[in-house]
């Protein structure tokens, strides 16, 4: 199923290693999701997916990248220069517990947002920060800063108000 990628360059093995299990990987995510309580609507393919979610009867709704993910399953360090394919993962067990642990972490993220939006004002990001890290977790994310997440301001964030559209 999977070639013998002990003697391919770094990008190569990533690339075999994908094609193979991106499908699986992406049912799993969205698996997840679903048994999490949200609705989601994806957009794009393969690794340019990119999920859609929200809860029902809430007005937050946001955004998960597959790639990004998939570039922390697969490699040692998503942001390193050039990639290094993570060897551990050919185990069985290993790529199982790695890929559990990345969307646990991600729905933890969600779930602290969640929890931080029922405070009245704008989602303080350094703070549900603050509580991924309580629970012995790293997660990045993307599109925080020193100032309070503004509900209008959607864009590169995990979470925002959900947008009202307008028919003409």
């Amino acid at each position: 199923m999977l070639p013998n990628i002990q003697k391919m360059p770094e990008r190569d093995k990533i690339r075999a290693f994908l094609f193979t299990f991106g499908p699986m990987i992406e049912k799993v995510i969205e698996t997840a999701v679903q048994q999490s309580g949200y609705e989601f609507t994806s957009k794009g393919k393969a690794l340019n997916k990119v999920l859609h979610i929200h809860k029902p009867g809430s007005d937050l709704e946001g955004e998960l990248h597959l790639y990004n993910m998939y570039m922390e399953i697969v490699t040692v360090d998503r942001d390193a220069t050039p990639l290094v394919f993570d060897k551990d993962i050919i185990d069985e067990h290993a790529f199982a517990e790695k890929v559990a642990d990345i969307i646990k972490g991600r729905l933890l993220i969600i779930s602290n947002v969640e929890t931080e939006a029922k405070e009245p004002g704008d989602i303080d990001m350094n703070r549900v920060v603050r509580k991924t890290y309580e629970t012995g977790r790293f997660e990045r994310i993307r599109g925080w800063s020193e100032e309070p997440l503004k509900r209008k301001r959607r864009r590169g964030r995990i979470f925002g108000k959900k947008k009202k559209h307008r028919h003409k």
